[in-house]
């Protein structure tokens, strides 16, 4: 059973057992993930423990369309890709407010990590003195961009691994990166090559590290087996890249939309990171954000990923 089944799992018999949490981390793609389990979650919570019936509760249909008048969402509306104050009292309002229906009362925040501190400050008293019968969700594949007032007072439900790279793969990314942004088709091909290069190197080690473990442990494995698992373990080291390429992205997106450097993940490269959004603009900033969060969510498909880099970041 996988992660994702395990935690749901987990959080139906909680809600069986009424016992549920008032707030919860749910550390996962907002858009992939993390978003479709809290759809589930939702509709667990509303509609009962039989999917087989689901589509005759009222409350089904208004959740799929948005609808439901005890569920309140937020996420990023401003220009700079930021959760903004103004979107967080409503919410906060809200909270305090009767259940419209009687039961539960539920705050879904997708993409939390794009909070200012200040803005992160204004969910402490509803953290800390939450009213009965409402849940906060959470919904982050960036958890350590949360305060950590925050993140001890929720419980997290962790949907997707953390990045596993190691300091070494991770070094050799960011160099690749600090030599700027593509400017043109042919810088758009190199660029991609060079990241395909570095993700058959990781593949390569991958492979060589679980063929050694194998020989070493004196189990014999079918090669179909040990080929699963290498290209299992490389599939999961092209989502740490991959992640690492959507913070940097967004990184130079907050820069070159002067929403401030505070939220910069890689804050050891920020003045260099400053440069380049200059010179990349707005425009440009938010459409490579978009293509690198598009090439995340296909990558379940067969298409090539040196394709999509070309395609995308070109």
């Amino acid at each position: 059973m996988s992660r994702y089944d395990d935690q749901l799992n987990s959080l139906k018999q909680c809600i069986a057992e009424d016992r549920l949490t008032h707030a919860m981390i749910i550390q996962g793609s907002p858009k992939g993930t993390g978003g479709a389990f809290v759809d589930e979650l939702l509709r667990y919570l509303y509609c009962g423990p039989d999917p087989s019936v689901w589509e005759q509760d009222p409350a089904f249909s208004r959740l799929e369309a948005g609808s439901h008048p005890d569920v309140f969402r937020i996420e990023p509306e401003s220009k700079s890709r930021q959760i903004l104050v103004d979107q967080i009292m409503p919410l906060m309002h809200r909270v305090q407010q009767s259940s419209y229906e009687g039961g539960w009362k539920v705050s879904v925040i997708l993409f939390a990590d794009r909070m200012k501190d200040t803005v992160q400050n204004k969910l402490l008293k509803t953290l800390e003195e939450p009213p009965p019968k409402s849940l906060l969700l959470l919904v982050t594949d960036s958890l350590e961009r949360l305060l950590p007032t925050i993140r001890s007072r929720c419980q997290r439900i962790d949907l997707e691994r953390s990045i596993t790279l190691t300091q070494e793969r991770q070094d050799e990314l960011e160099n690749l990166l600090l030599t700027g942004i593509p400017r043109s088709p042919i810088e758009g091909v190199c660029f991609a090559g060079q990241i395909k290069a570095l993700l058959d190197s990781i593949g390569k080690s991958i492979g060589d590290e679980l063929k050694a473990e194998a020989k070493a442990s004196d189990k014999a494995l079918a090669k179909d087996v040990l080929d699963a698992r290498v290209a299992s373990s490389v599939k999961a080291a092209l989502s740490d890249v991959l992640r690492l390429l959507q913070w940097w992205h967004r990184d130079l997106y907050l820069l070159a939309s002067g929403a401030g450097g505070e939220h910069v993940y890689f804050q050891k490269h920020r003045r260099s990171l400053a440069e380049i959004a200059e010179q990349l603009g707005y425009q440009e900033a938010m459409r490579r954000v978009n293509a690198v969060d598009e090439i995340s969510a296909r990558l379940e498909g067969n298409i090539p990923v040196a394709n999509l880099l070309e395609a995308s970041l070109g």
